[in-house]
């Protein structure tokens, strides 16, 4: 529901007014901003119908504002549209329902600098947004499809009694508001007294609409019964056929008939049978679906008679499918263990309804607890990432990879099979979402913003310096973001400075703030601070308490990981790779209890504490568990495959040694989310391993003579780039450390310059280059406003290939080295992981999962690189390297074997 938008009693409102405007009847205007119609002084335009405008008005004489219905002067000449007008108004002023639209006042008069009378209707204003705004974001929970049907329903009953048929119920036509729906638009109705069908009715407006590019047709057609679209008389039992077709959309997401044009969406209306609503919403409760089908039965004598008794069904429906937490507090002190069970099994049916996909985890489920797992990968989207659930549970904020390879930001109602993807949002990442779910604070190129996510728009809060580690928003519509070296700080939702209110302590050891909470008062809340003493080999993880109102904060105990609040009073983090929850007092603000299992092998990075899981407080809880789809395979450069080194791994990344007999491989530990680095005998069946630091070691870079490996370790601080020696002693000493991020790229391949990146407080990372005979000698390289990474020298080394966000996506440049010289851009369509061939000056690039090379020998000045397809791999590619014999060793993703995100609904803690 969107309380900011005004909308009258003819299902039109403020967003539909360019389209309503240039796809109906031009209307001549008959009234402006600051017209007087008698006692109503206009305000200003809500939107157009196909016979009139609506516009905002203010009832000078009661000091309120209403919505005016009006018949422009050219139409009130047309019998047709002054007849429906006056219908319109009969009817309306006839009913009296919490449930339908209040007609206010009717008149005609000639209004301001108009020589025509003009024709009004005044009627409550409501706020809102349509059942069709509604239902572009998909389906609706069905506990919503229940309420909004019983009102609809009763509504109908209302109008029914009257002798009322209202012959155009459609979405457009319902509007959702606090109070429920409320029933619009009575302009095709007809009473008992009125005989035959309208004149034209194939031809009004409402159903005269085109048929869209996806080629299904919209508007009232879809929700004619067989009768109506026949021209034969109608009467309630054709609202009905209407109030089925609803509740079929509302329930799954998409209409009950469809087709590619006029004549075959009237066959399937007069012939056809929809889907069963179960086949794409699983666990339709049986009664709903028989209730829809019922309705939409092509007899109308096998229908249902009156709206009341569907009204009663659903009610019925919902009151043995739903249950208040009180009532099920009662349900579990007397009903048998089964019978507790029923309330839950509506519950998810929140969850699940529209996504086929979703399957039951192997694992047996606790009769109260609910575990479900939905794909990581549909038609829509090929990976996921970020997962954020709202307050309430029910949808989801997530990072997708769009099948064209972009991320963006996307919002799915977990009762729903339909994706928003929010439009712009490539650079974004998330955040947190509003107490109310309605809008979400992103970060994008380096500011704070709010989006509101019904009408995609933003609006800019603040600057923030550094990588972001979560943020909370509070009632009070404060946000609180954390920066992982610099603190939390505070900032209002509505926009301003940002304040910092916590700072990493030394004494503490704290090295970062992560993941601030509110609490439910909305003035403390708790962080996690990121230790490391240095007694202790790895990080520790406290959970700490802070205050708005106060500088003092205190130590709560210690977790895992980023962690979530539970209204059962427990604090949800991980150890180790398992998922808990910790038994916490809010009150007293101190953990209580021993941590309680929830779920083993959560996706987790120990050296941040970050686990892929996301909670809202009334325990559903999203989680996905740890990869190991990878394998290392050879491949030759037809594409044809070689052997596979390596299966069933989680490997970033590889690198082959100086002289091809070995190859450096960065293996991930699924209960810690760390990498250790090992090395693999290409020749001969060996393999050894090179790290055991509990931190992450990872990337690894040969020296030219392969006598040592560069690699990447957040041991000492942030990550850094240390050298280990492989022939003498096996130390391992730092190379290059800072406050910021670094990361590896090559050797020159006189081994005397280290090409890195380094993340810049403004959240990029740049080419920075460092000596490795001596002082490190740390300068830039390369530097622009958008990122710079990788780096690889060529094996003459008088270029350096790396990969830049310059353009708006990732490509990959060349730039001579040491300079002076223009970048030159080499790949024109996306690219990234530039690799030089071993014997000559040609450079080998990815872009979705195809391998390009660019000879550079035929164009040495770079002034015309042609890049050439080589081949593609079915497989997501990770990460290569290229051999001397011209082989590629390749870290591939078998997409189909990821772990789908899993859903835990209404997690409750063990009894006993």
């Amino acid at each position: 529901m969107n309380a900011r938008h005004g909308q009258d009693c003819t299902g039109y409102g403020s967003r539909g007014v360019d389209q309503a405007r240039s796809t109906l009847y031009a209307v001549p205007v008959s009234v402006k901003t600051g017209t007087r119609l008698g006692p109503y002084e206009v305000v200003d335009s809500i939107g157009a119908g196909g016979m009139g405008e609506v516009w905002r008005a203010k009832d000078t004489r009661l000091d309120r504002h209403v919505a005016i219905k009006v018949l422009p002067a050219g139409f009130a000449e047309n019998d047709q549209f002054l007849q429906r007008f006056e219908r319109e108004a009969r009817a309306v002023s006839s009913l009296n329902h919490p449930h339908v639209c209040t007609l206010y006042d009717v008149g005609s008069l000639t209004a301001d600098g108009q020589s025509l009378p003009v024709s009004y209707l005044v009627m409550e204003l409501l706020e809102g947004e349509s059942l069709a705004q509604r239902l572009a974001r998909g389906a609706l929970p069905l506990a919503d499809v229940l309420r909004y049907g019983q009102q609809i329903a009763s509504a109908l009953d209302a109008a029914h009694r009257k002798g009322i048929t209202h012959r155009d119920l459609k979405p457009g036509n319902v509007m959702i508001t606090r109070s429920g729906a409320k029933l619009l638009d009575f302009g095709l109705a007809r009473t008992a007294t009125e005989a035959g069908p309208i004149s034209g009715l194939g031809d009004a407006p409402t159903a005269r609409l085109p048929i869209t590019a996806e080629g299904t047709i919209v508007g009232t057609l879809q929700y004619m019964a067989p009768e109506q679209v026949e021209g034969l008389p109608a009467d309630a039992r054709t609202d009905i056929f209407a109030l089925g077709a609803l509740l079929y959309e509302m329930l799954t997401g998409q209409r009950a008939f469809q087709g590619t044009s006029k004549t075959s969406l009237i066959a399937a209306i007069v012939s056809a049978e929809p889907p069963a609503a179960s086949e794409l919403v699983p666990m339709t409760p049986p009664a709903l679906e028989h209730v829809i089908r019922k309705c939409l039965a092509k007899d109308p004598e096998a229908r249902w008679q009156s709206a009341a008794d569907i009204g009663g069904q659903l009610q019925w429906i919902s009151e043995t499918t739903t249950s208040r937490s009180g009532d099920l507090a009662a349900a579990r002190r007397s009903e048998p263990k089964l019978r507790r069970a029923l309330p839950w099994l509506a519950a998810i049916a929140l969850l699940i309804a529209g996504v086929v996909a979703y399957r039951y985890a192997s694992r047996p489920a606790d009769p109260e607890t609910i575990h479900l797992s939905i794909p990581s990968r549909t038609a829509e989207y090929v990976e996921v990432a970020d997962n954020f659930l709202s307050p309430d549970g029910r949808s989801v904020a997530m990072r997708v990879k769009r099948t064209d390879g972009e991320w963006v930001v996307a919002i799915r109602e977990l009762g729903s099979d339909s994706l928003k993807m929010l439009p712009d949002s490539a650079r974004m990442s998330l955040l947190c979402w509003s107490p109310r779910g309605d809008e979400l604070a992103v970060i994008e190129n380096g500011r704070l913003k709010v989006i509101d996510i019904v009408e995609g728009t933003s609006r800019d809060i603040s600057a923030v310096q550094g990588i972001p580690r979560g943020g909370t928003w509070s009632p009070e519509d404060v946000i609180l973001f954390a920066t992982e070296a610099d603190g939390i700080f505070r900032v209002s939702a509505q926009g301003g400075t940002s304040e910092r209110i916590v700072a990493p302590e030394p004494g503490r050891f704290e090295i970062a703030l992560m993941y601030p909470k509110f609490l439910r008062n909305g003035n403390r809340f708790l962080y996690m601070s990121l230790t490391r003493e240095p007694s202790r080999d790895r990080s520790s993880y406290k959970l700490r308490s802070g205050r708005l109102d106060s500088p003092d904060t205190a130590e709560v105990g210690e977790i895992g990981s980023n962690f979530d609040l539970l209204d059962s009073g427990h604090v949800l983090h991980v150890v180790d790779g398992t998922l808990v929850a910790t038994p916490f007092d809010e009150n007293a603000v101190r953990l209580t209890g021993k941590p309680i299992p929830v779920v083993s092998g959560v996706n987790y990075f120990m050296p941040t504490g970050g686990a892929s899981f996301t909670a809202a407080r009334n325990g559903t809880i999203g989680y996905r568990k740890a990869d190991s789809n990878h394998s290392i395979r050879w491949f030759d450069r037809d594409g044809s495959r070689g052997v596979a080194l390596a299966e069933g791994v989680n490997s970033p990344s590889l690198a082959i040694s100086p002289d091809g007999e070995q190859v450096a491989i960065d293996l991930r530990d699924t209960r810690t989310g760390t990498s250790d680095l090992w090395l693999y005998g290409l020749n001969r069946n060996t393999r050894s391993r090179l790290t055991t630091h509990p931190a992450e070691e990872s990337l690894p870079v040969w020296i030219p003579s392969g006598i040592a490996l560069l690699f990447y370790s957040d041991r000492v601080r942030r990550p850094d780039i240390f050298i280990k020696d492989l022939e003498g002693s096996g130390e391992e000493r730092l190379v290059v450390g800072s406050d910021e991020l670094e990361f590896p790229g090559g050797v020159s391949p006189g081994g005397k310059v280290l090409i890195y990146h380094r993340f810049d407080p403004s959240s990029r990372y740049d080419l920075w280059l460092a000596d490795l005979d001596g002082e490190p000698n740390e300068r830039p390289f390369v530097v622009a406003p958008e990122s710079q990474t990788g780096g690889r020298f060529s094996r003459d080394g008088l270029f350096v290939a790396y990969t830049s966000g310059e353009t708006g996506r990732d490509e990959v440049w060349v730039k001579p080295f040491p300079g002076p010289g223009r970048s030159i851009q080499i790949s024109t369509e996306g690219g990234r992981v530039p690799m030089w061939d071993r014997e000559r000056r040609a450079l080998y690039y990815e872009r979705e999962n195809k391998i390009y090379e660019v000879d550079l020998e035929a164009s040495a000045n770079l002034s015309r690189p042609e890049p050439r397809f080589l081949f593609e791999v079915s497989e997501e590619i990770v990460w290569f390297d290229v051999a001397r014999d011209g082989r590629f060793l390749m870290v591939i993703s078998d997409e189909s074997l990821n772990e789908p995100n899993n859903v835990i609904v209404h997690w409750s803690p063990p009894k006993g």
